[in-house]
């Protein structure tokens, strides 16, 4: 219909047909642009980020040690005695499992040494950073102290009598204000050994609780972990005390003290909310105490507060597994199979995102190796001991599976590789006892399930070595090792 012949007017629509032009505020600071400024801000700002990462990380400084003329002249000077402290702590804090902070330990030597100066300003760098924690108050604590042989003195390490008498202090702790000493007399046996105890006592002062772990992990030494944390504990201001209580909670669940270990993980969880590791503790509680769907909840709780939480996905790994044994054992092949896939899910989530997990590769190794995969169960093996050479289990189990597989020679090294590392683990003893068994060498394997036994105490390895003393025609021996696996027995089914 042509609006026009019934006198309408046409509306107009406007259109816009100009070309946008930019606001010269803008236009004016890109023009002046030039390829020289873009990369003079680049490098500042990436200047900024690290001056802000060494202002604002949590470092400590180890002084020269004072060390007796003795010492020094074997090579002990007071900086070479700092340096391998911090090398020591460094190692220590590698092999604590824990998802714990770790503070970075450097000897004044190392930072004493201008290495890159500030253009322009004349500085080092180690300067403006230095300056910036003055102004921000942001001082790494101050770590000094010293050693004095008490007996014998004056004597040459390569010549000393061992054991020593010493005396050690750890001295001058500038943290926040504060000050500490800690002073100990102790015996020896040698520089490393010296080396060894100093390490703990820095480590006991700064981070009592990886001390606390690696205390429990490696030297199984309850009374130890509990002195370490201790004082933290009982100092309502430590800044570590959220940690202490959940290396109070490890602790406890070593020693079977179930619900005072849950208590202790509620503790941390009400000092930080916001701990994905207290939660991943209370689930460890739990699944000790076989609350297996409670347990879950928790790791899946700590999964959500951190995403890149490891543990808890390996956790979760743990829990699956076990519930698949309890459907195979019920004939569910079907729940079995499920739970086995969904647990093979976590350990793979879990190693991705910590791709050193050790205990999460074993843990998965082991998944496999129940389900009589060993050649998968063997690769995940080899990667929780490429990322902890020293990791006992991993050893023993990779061995179990070289084992199935026929390849005896080759887990009898593995076996010989573990116990050389940790002489009172007692599996790999037992290991090694069924193969020489059945290898035809009944006194190795009489040996070797002695050791076992003695260690475990385990009634069935006594039981064991009944057996085969009888084959030998031992008699005698067998009869006291009968009676030793009877008593144990009777014990257990006391308790």
């Amino acid at each position: 219909m042509n609006a026009a012949k019934h006198g309408h007017k046409m509306k107009r629509i406007p259109v816009w047909n100009r070309r946008f032009q930019w606001p010269q505020w803008l236009l004016r600071p890109i023009r002046a642009l030039t390829f020289k400024r873009v990369l003079l801000w680049a490098v500042a700002i990436v200047a900024l980020w690290v001056a802000c990462r060494d202002v604002f990380k949590e470092a400590v400084l180890l002084g020269p040690f004072s060390v007796p003329k003795s010492l020094q002249e074997d090579g002990y000077s007071p900086e070479a005695l700092a340096n391998q402290v911090a090398d020591q702590i460094a190692d220590i804090s590698r092999h604590a499992r824990t998802n714990a902070a770790r503070r970075e330990f450097h000897t004044s030597s190392e930072v004493a040494t201008p290495d890159v100066e500030v253009p322009e300003t004349g500085m080092s760098w180690h300067a403006v950073v230095q300056f910036l924690q003055s102004a921000l108050n942001r001082q790494p604590t101050y770590i000094s102290g010293d050693v004095a042989v008490v007996k014998p003195q004056n004597v040459p390490a390569s010549t000393g009598n061992l054991p020593w008498e010493v005396d050690l202090t750890v001295r001058e702790v500038y943290r926040q204000n504060r000050r500490s000493s800690q002073s100990l007399r102790v015996k020896v046996a040698g520089p490393h050994d010296i080396v060894r105890k100093l390490s703990k006592m820095v480590l006991g002062q700064i981070s009592p609780y990886v001390l606390a772990v690696y205390t429990l992990d490696f030297d199984h030494d309850y009374d130890t972990a509990s002195t370490v944390l201790r004082p933290c504990l009982n100092t309502r201001d430590c800044p570590e005390r959220k940690w202490a209580f959940n290396g109070l909670g490890a602790l406890l669940i070593a020693q079977n003290r179930l619900d005072d270990a849950a208590e202790a993980f509620r503790h941390a969880m009400s000092l930080d909310p916001a701990s994905s590791y207290a939660y991943v503790g209370m689930g460890n509680a739990l699944k000790a105490m076989n609350k297996l769907d409670d347990a879950m909840a928790y790791y899946r709780r700590a999964g959500e507060i951190d995403r890149h939480d490891a543990s808890a996905h390996n956790n979760m790994g743990v829990i699956l597994g076990a519930q698949a044994l309890v459907a195979q054992a019920a004939k569910e092949d079907a729940k079995a199979q499920a739970r086995l896939a969904q647990a093979g899910k976590e350990y793979a989530k879990a190693t991705t995102l910590d791709k050193d997990y050790a205990v999460a590769f074993n843990n998965w190794g082991v998944l496999l190796l129940h389900q009589k995969r060993c050649n998968g169960a063997i690769s995940k093996f080899q990667m929780a001991v490429e990322a902890d050479p020293d990791y006992v289990f991993a050893l023993n189990n990779w061995g179990q599976c070289l084992a199935q597989l026929g390849r005896v020679d080759e887990s009898m090294g593995k076996y010989r590789r573990a116990i050389e590392i940790n002489p009172s683990y007692a599996s790999p003893y037992y290991n090694l006892a069924e193969v020489m068994e059945g290898r035809g060498d009944l006194e190795g394997a009489a040996s070797y399930y002695r050791q076992s036994a003695e260690l475990s105490n385990d009634p069935n390895d006594y039981a064991k070595l009944a057996d085969v003393l009888r084959r030998l025609g031992r008699a005698g021996d067998a009869e006291g090792a009968s009676h030793k696996a009877d008593d144990l027995k009777r014990r257990v089914a006391s308790q």
